[in-house]
């Protein structure tokens, strides 16, 4: 969202081309076509081969970060991205990411 280091047309271009699941903020919907994430925990989204991964993108509130940056001070993305950071650390098998709420 107001993401000037990647506008919603980049964003949108790789959402497709990496075939991510996506978890977005009602209202700020990146337009064009993806799989919306439904249900929480994600795992094994995409396959290349054999191999099973996770691939997701997440929306957050910008607060008053700017583009990736919000990462670092959203307590939703903190706890998203630490925990699937951990599971893919972990190798028990494919990253997991989790609602963080």
């Amino acid at each position: 969202i107001d993401d000037t280091y990647a506008p919603e047309r980049t964003q949108l271009a790789m959402a497709k081309a990496l075939r991510l699941q996506v978890d977005t903020i009602a209202g700020h919907e990146i337009p064009g076509s993806y799989e919306e994430i439904s249900e929480f925990p994600v795992t094994e989204t995409n396959w290349i081969g054999s191999d099973h991964l996770t691939a997701v993108g997440v929306q957050y509130e910008p607060g008053d970060d700017d583009g990736h940056f919000v990462i670092f001070h959203n307590d939703r993305a903190i706890a998203q991205w630490t925990y699937f950071a951990a599971t893919m650390i972990a190798g028990a098998g494919p990253a997991e990411l989790i609602d963080g709420q």
